[in-house]
């Protein structure tokens, strides 16, 4: 989601969580290289679901970050 030549925006990224009816997001392809946008991505996503889809929790990681998700 770091609106690079072959990703959406926060903003889209937001929009597709609604659409695809998640309850739980990790914005991806952000702060890695010039093409996309830094690490102000993250805290954009989290924004732009709290107007878009307020039933999504973003889990917004900074770069080289790990977490282990129990499914």
């Amino acid at each position: 989601m770091g609106d690079g030549p072959y990703t959406m925006g926060p903003k889209e990224a937001a929009r597709a969580c609604k659409w695809m009816g998640v309850t739980q997001a990790i914005p991806v392809h952000y702060a890695h290289d010039p093409q996309v946008l830094g690490i102000e991505a993250g805290d954009d996503f989290k924004r732009a679901l709290g107007t878009i889809a307020p039933a999504v929790t973003a889990i917004v990681m900074k770069p080289g970050e790990t977490r282990t998700i129990q499914t």
